[in-house]
């Protein structure tokens, strides 16, 4: 049996898709622009300086609920949940066929996280 496509049909998802690429080509540029300025003239540093001396150069907001309970403990805890998520389904993608493709994905994202303090560790040897 012989199917034919029709070539405009072909040429229009490829069209498409490449206007996706671009739609998320120029986000994905913006934020690392964004981020390497940040990077590079420490404005993090210079708003958590301008927080800490609005504070009366203490951390009054230490034991507020918006700091230590929702930003400290929760991301603590989703930042856990996510990593035991992405664990779970690294181990599903050895029985799932439609996880195979992404076993490497997955295998990235649950070590990355344990980068930093390996990286840590040996260096404050």
């Amino acid at each position: 049996m012989n199917i034919r496509v029709p070539t405009a049909a072909i040429g229009s998802s490829f069209c498409l898709l490449s206007q996706g690429r671009q739609l998320l080509l120029q986000p994905l540029v913006l934020a690392i622009l964004l981020q390497a300025i940040i990077s590079m003239e420490q404005l993090d540093l210079l708003f958590a300086s301008w927080l800490y001396a609005q504070e009366g150069y203490g951390w009054a907001l230490r034991d507020s609920w918006l700091f230590g309970e929702l930003i400290h403990k929760g991301g603590r805890d989703l930042s856990i949940a996510l990593l035991l998520g992405m664990m779970g389904m690294l181990v599903l993608s050895w029985w799932h066929p439609g996880l195979t493709r992404w076993r490497r994905v997955l295998g990235y994202l649950v070590v990355a996280p344990a980068r930093p303090v390996c990286w840590w560790r040996w260096l404050s040897r």
